[in-house]
């Protein structure tokens, strides 16, 4: 019959091949008891028995404070803990020690000895550390790409402006003083032309927008939104006298964000809320807050298929329906864009022939 194997033995074997080595600290009088696995993790011999000051002595100064406040805690009050020191080893070498404590014999309420175990993870700190740096690179390199894709945009977009400007300026002049007897189809096409210059106008203002947003610092102040959303009210309605537009804003709606950034967000909102309830009777328009914390805006327009939602953050898209109306696909991806910025999100809400809701939240932090 083979003799069975006690279980201190077994973890003993588990031990060793884990590279796992166990220590106990006794509290009165202080004694530390390391076991053979600890000894050789550290560069010590078998059978030394270093000090519990000497022990401490190798490790890196901030560790080997924050460690005996929490040796000092867990003998006190009974407090397991779990941390990873940096220590040098008794052979010279500086190695990083996963360590796990936990307090044990209790007598009368009184903590006698703490007993734990550590592990050498000094291979790992250095592969999270390598993993670190590439991390950082590939961050610079995305960044300067991003910086340079942006100059590029911006720099073929203000370049563009100019032309096109003058295109569309000098067909609307030719469309004027087309004869009153011009045949149909030439007017037609002169109608065309200025009306495609003018696109291309409206959509190269709003990729310098979008681009424009993305680079400015952001600076978070407090901002009175419920100031912000009426004065936005204000200047639909001095543009389009003649609407009748049910409008409500909460009072009392604050935020922490960059005040000309957020204008824009609301502006944008506000206008597509404004633009696509033109024909309902009467048309109404509501901006607030969720209990959860997320601002609105609101409207009973033509709404349109939820399902494609996210595609009205993207540059240059539009929904199909939307054709008739004006607008270049770039002011709710700028929108979108400036709450991300600010460690937020925005999403749609809609039903077609009901209406819409867009929600975005601003963090306070």
């Amino acid at each position: 019959m083979v003799p069975a194997v006690s279980h201190q033995r077994q973890m003993q074997i588990v031990a060793r091949l884990c590279a796992v080595g166990a220590w106990t600290l006794h509290l009165g009088p202080l004694r530390f008891e390391p076991s053979d696995e600890w000894l050789a993790l550290h560069g010590c011999k078998p059978g030394a028995r270093p000090s519990t000051h000497a022990v401490m002595r190798l490790m890196d100064p901030p560790d080997r404070s924050e460690l005996a406040a929490r040796l000092r805690r867990c003998a006190r009050e009974g407090v397991a803990f779990e941390m990873v020191v940096g220590t040098r080893t008794f052979d010279g070498r500086h190695a990083f020690m996963r360590l796990i404590a936990e307090p044990c014999e209790e007598q009368a309420g009184r903590v006698t000895c703490l007993q734990g175990a550590c592990q050498d993870v000094t291979a790992l700190m250095e592969r999270e550390r390598e993993l670190d740096v590439h991390r950082l690179r590939l961050e610079d390199l995305v960044e300067q790409r991003t910086r340079d894709l942006r100059a590029f945009s911006y720099a073929l977009a203000h370049d563009l402006r100019a032309p096109i400007n003058a295109m569309a300026s000098f067909s609307q002049v030719l469309a004027e003083r087309l004869p009153a007897d011009a045949p149909a189809r030439m007017q037609h096409y002169a109608q065309r032309i200025v009306a495609n210059g003018q696109r291309a106008e409206a959509l190269i203002a709003g990729i310098l927008e979008l681009i424009g947003t993305a680079q400015v610092p952001i600076d978070k102040q407090p901002v009175d939104l419920t100031a912000v959303a009426w004065q936005s009210i204000y200047h639909l309605r001095a543009r389009e006298p003649d609407r009748d537009v049910d409008v409500d804003v909460q009072p009392g709606l604050h935020a922490r964000a960059d005040a000309r950034l957020v204008v824009s967000v609301m502006e944008n909102l506000l206008r597509n809320a404004w633009k696509f309830s033109v024909r309902s009777r009467p048309a109404r328009i509501r901006v607030g807050r969720d209990a959860d914390g997320a601002f609105f805006v609101s409207d009973n327009g033509i709404g349109f298929d939820a399902a494609h939602a996210q595609r009205l953050f993207e540059p240059l898209q539009r929904l199909p329906g939307s054709e008739e109306f004006a607008g270049t696909g770039v002011g709710l991806a700028a929108a979108s864009s400036i709450v991300r910025r600010h460690g937020g999100r925005m999403w749609a809400e809609a039903e077609p022939g009901v209406g819409a809701t867009f929600r975005f939240t601003l963090p306070d932090d």
